[in-house]
């Protein structure tokens, strides 16, 4: 969340977590998406 101020909307941006039961990678993928970014996409069990 650090970063997303330096993150490019012109790009793909994919989250992952640890395993099947890590949720962050919903949660940071949601954040993003509030945030603006559009191309946001989740890694399931990444």
């Amino acid at each position: 969340m650090e970063l997303a101020d330096r993150l490019e909307d012109a790009f793909t941006i994919i989250t992952y977590c640890d395993g099947e039961s890590c949720d962050l990678n919903h949660e940071l993928a949601l954040f993003l998406k509030e945030t603006g970014f559009e191309n946001v996409r989740v890694l399931v069990n990444g």
